[in-house]
């Protein structure tokens, strides 16, 4: 079994290793002018924080106590990738508010303390945000809903 130590330092050299690839990608295609974006200038940004913030992860291996880590919420993971695949699945065959209620309950029932009030209240605001930025807003072809 590898050490915390390694593995947070192993943690902390993936983040370094992706942040390289991006920035070596972003590179590799035009970055544009402050003005107009190139396709580049985006991976070149993201890479380049990764980097930046894999040094402090690196130095920071191993810095807290000794104590036992928590155990993984798999309840909350699985309930949150759930919530997210019904989106994905939901959006297109019945439309954005459907989806957004469906990722709202779902990405909730992960949680320890499932309160139905509050879930209907925002996936209700959540929908109607969502309906007036992505629709109304910017004009995106989404359907609200579609039965």
């Amino acid at each position: 079994m590898i050490s915390p130590l390694w593995q947070e330092r192993i943690g902390a050299g993936a983040v370094l290793g992706i942040g390289l690839v991006l920035v070596r990608e972003g590179y590799s295609m035009p970055l544009g002018r402050l003005a107009s974006f190139g396709p580049g200038l985006f991976p070149l940004m993201l890479g380049g924080l990764l980097v930046v913030f894999s040094v402090p992860l690196y130095l920071a291996a191993g810095a807290h106590s000794a104590t036992q880590s928590p155990p993984l919420p798999l309840r909350t993971m699985f309930f949150v990738s759930l919530g997210m695949l019904a989106f994905a699945t939901l959006i297109r065959s019945y439309g954005l508010v459907p989806a957004t209620v469906a990722l709202v309950v779902l990405g909730s029932m992960g949680g320890a303390g499932f309160r139905p009030l509050s879930v209907i209240l925002l996936a209700a605001g959540l929908s109607l945000a969502g309906v007036a930025i992505f629709i109304w807003g910017l004009g995106l072809a989404l359907v609200p809903w579609r039965f």
